[in-house]
C-alpha cells in the first residue's frame, strides 16, 4: 500500500486485490476508494456457485497462454493443502473477479509476489489480453537491488537500462566486479545472517503461536484462503515447529551430520527452502526433497558420492525424522549445514541445486552447476538447467562441462545489476527496513522506472480469432498492486 501511495503521487492509477481481512481495513482507514480494492473472500468464493461460463473462459485462457491453473493451484502453499473440490472452486472464483476488475478498470500493469493463486491467475489473465504481468525480486547479490522481472518468473528483467552488453558502462563494469569480490568473500547481507540464526522459544514465540492459532488459523482463514488452518498448522506447514525442530536437530547433531571425507569424489546437492518462491513456483515438480535427492543419488557413479547440505535459513524446516530419511539413502552423506559451501563448491564435481543462488555462487568459482528451473542462473557460464533429475549422473559421466567464461558472466551481472533498481523488497519480517519512507520512496522510483519503460500495450493474443481482452488504453497510467499474503512472510509493501 506504501509503494501504491507513492505512485499515485506521480500520476499512476493504482488499484489493490487483497485478501487479509486486516489490508482491506487498512486501506479503508487511509480513505482508499473501496471501488480500488478488490477483496477476495474465501468464504464467499466457497459459498458462490461455479459460473459454468467463467468456468469455459478459464480453460479458453488455458489453451491459448500455454499455462495450467491446476499447476498454480499447486504452487500456491495454501490451496494446494485445501479440499480439491473447494480449491477448484476458489480458483474459478478468483479468476472471474480478478478478470472483471482487471477489465473494469482498465488497468494495464499488475505487479504482486507470484507465490499465491491469485497472483499467478493475474499473470494469466494479463498474458491472454496483451497485459503485463511484474514480478520484483532480490538479485541473490550482496547489494540492496531489486529486480522487476517480467514475468512470475525470474527470467528476463523489464528493459530499463542497457538493452546489451555493447552499452554498458565502466562504472557498470566495476560495480559487477564489486559484487562478485563480496560474493567470494562470502559477504552476504544482514537480514539473511538473521533468518539463518536459532529461532528462539520465549514470550514472542509464544504470543505469535497463540496469535496463530487463536485468531489467525480460527477466524482469519475463515475468510482469507492464504491464511493458514489449524489443520496446515499442525500438519503441514508447521511453522511452530521450527524452534523446536531445530533444538532436536541439535540434540542430535552428530548423528545426522558429518564432514566432508578427504580426497572422496563427490556432487553436491544444496537443499533449499520450503515452502519458498524458489521451490514451490520455479522448481515444482521437485518440492518431495527425499524423491529428488534418492533419484540423483542412484544417478551418480559408483565411485562417487551425493553430499547433500541443509541450507542455514531452512534449519527446523525439516526435522530429525526426515534427516535421518535423507541420511539413509544408498550413496547420501548428509554434510555438517555449518561447513562452508564455498569450499564444498571448489572440490565438487557438479554442484545442484533446484533454484537456489549456490549455482550463481558456484559459477562465479568457475565450477560446474545444474539447476532445475528455466530462470536467469542459466545465463552463467558454467550453469546448466535440466528438469530430469536423474540427468545428473548421465551429464557427469557423458558430458563435458562447459567451459568457464568470466568475462561473460561479468558482462551478464553488469548488466542485470544495470537493469536493476535501488531499494530492498524482501519481507518486512527479515528486514524491517524495508518499510522506511527512504526504502519505500526507492521501490516506487523503481516501479515506476519499469512501468514507464513496458510502453504501449502488446496485442492481446486470441483463440479461434476471437479476442480475449477488451481495447485497454494505449498508456501505462494504470497499475494494480497484488498484496500476496497476510502471515507477513512475503512482502505487503504494495
Amino acid at each position: 500500500m506504501a509503494v501504491g501511495q507513492e505512485l499515485e503521487k506521480q500520476g499512476i492509477n493504482v488499484y489493490h486485490i487483497m485478501t487479509p481481512r486486516d489490508y482491506v481495513k487498512k486501506a479503508r482507514s487511509l480513505g482508499m476508494d473501496s471501488d480500488r480494492v478488490l477483496w477476495l473472500r474465501k468464504d464467499v468464493g466457497l459459498s458462490a456457485e461455479i459460473d459454468p461460463n467463467e468456468f469455459r473462459l478459464l480453460s479458453a485462457y488455458e489453451e491459448v497462454t500455454g499455462y495450467s491453473a491446476k499447476n498454480f493451484m499447486q504452487m500456491d502453499r495454501f490451496l494446494r493443502f485445501m479440499k480439491p473440490n473447494e480449491a477448484l472452486k476458489y480458483v474459478v472464483y478468483a479468476f472471474s473477479r480478478i478478470r472483471q476488475f482487471i477489465e473494469k478498470n482498465n488497468i494495464r500493469v499488475v505487479s504482486g509476489e507470484p507465490t499465491t493463486i491469485h497472483d499467478l491467475l493475474s499473470f494469466m489473465i494479463c498474458k491472454a489480453t496483451g497485459r503485463d504481468y511484474i514480478a520484483p525480486f532480490q538479485p541473490r547479490l550482496p547489494i540492496d537491488r531489486f529486480v522487476v522481472w517480467d514475468s512470475f518468473l525470474e527470467q528476463r528483467p523489464v528493459i530499463t537500462g542497457p538493452e546489451d552488453y555493447d552499452a554498458l558502462t565502466e562504472k557498470d563494469i566495476e560495480l559487477a566486479v564489486q559484487v562478485k569480490d563480496k560474493v567470494l568473500r562470502k559477504e552476504s547481507l544482514g537480514w539473511h545472517y538473521r533468518k539463518s540464526e536459532q529461532p528462539k522459544i520465549g514470550f514472542t514465540f509464544i504470543s505469535r503461536l497463540a496469535r496463530g492459532l487463536l485468531m489467525r488459523a480460527t477466524v482469519n482463514s475463515k475468510y482469507d484462503a492464504h491464511m493458514y488452518t489449524l489443520g496446515t498448522v499442525l500438519f503441514n506447514l508447521k511453522y511452530h515447529m521450527r524452534p523446536i525442530n531445530h533444538r532436536l536437530n541439535r540434540l542430535q547433531w552428530d548423528k545426522l551430520f558429518e564432514k566432508p571425507h578427504e580426497g572422496e569424489k563427490f556432487v553436491l546437492f544444496m537443499m533449499s527452502v520450503m515452502p519458498e518462491y524458489t521451490s514451490d513456483v520455479e522448481a515444482p515438480y521437485f518440492l518431495n526433497v527425499i524423491e529428488s535427492i534418492k533419484n540423483i543419488a542412484r544417478s551418480l557413479p559408483w565411485d562417487t558420492k551425493l553430499y547433500v547440505k541443509e541450507h542455514p535459513n531452512a534449519l527446523g524446516i525439516r526435522g530429525p525424522k526426515i534427516l535421518r530419511k535423507i541420511k539413509s539413502i544408498p550413496g547420501v552423506r548428509l554434510i555438517d549445514p555449518f561447513v562452508k559451501s564455498h569450499d564444498l563448491f571448489q572440490h565438487a564435481e557438479i554442484v545442484v541445486s533446484l533454484a537456489g543462488t549456490a549455482a550463481m555462487e558456484a559459477a562465479f568459482f568457475g565450477r560446474r552447476s545444474i539447476i532445475f528451473a528455466d530462470i536467469y542462473l542459466k545465463n552463467l557460464s558454467t550453469v546448466e538447467c535440466t528438469q530430469l533429475v536423474w540427468e545428473v549422473g548421465a551429464r557427469m559421466a557423458s558430458d563435458p562441462p562447459r567451459a568457464h567464461d568470466p568475462e561473460a558472466d561479468l558482462k551478464y551481472v553488469a548488466w542485470l545489476i544495470a537493469n536493476s533498481h535501488e531499494g530492498s523488497v524482501v519481507d518486512r519480517i527479515s528486514n524491517p527496513e524495508t518499510m522506511s519512507p527512504e526504502n519505500v520512496s526507492k521501490l516506487a522510483a523503481g516501479y515506476l522506472k519499469a512501468i514507464i519503460a513496458l510502453g504501449p500495450k502488446r496485442p492481446a493474443l486470441s483463440l479461434d480469432g476471437v479476442s480475449l481482452s477488451r481495447d485497454p488504453e494505449e498508456t501505462v497510467r494504470t497499475f494494480c498492486s497484488g498484496v500476496s499474503n497476510s502471515t507477513g512472510t512475503l512482502r505487503p509493501v504494495l
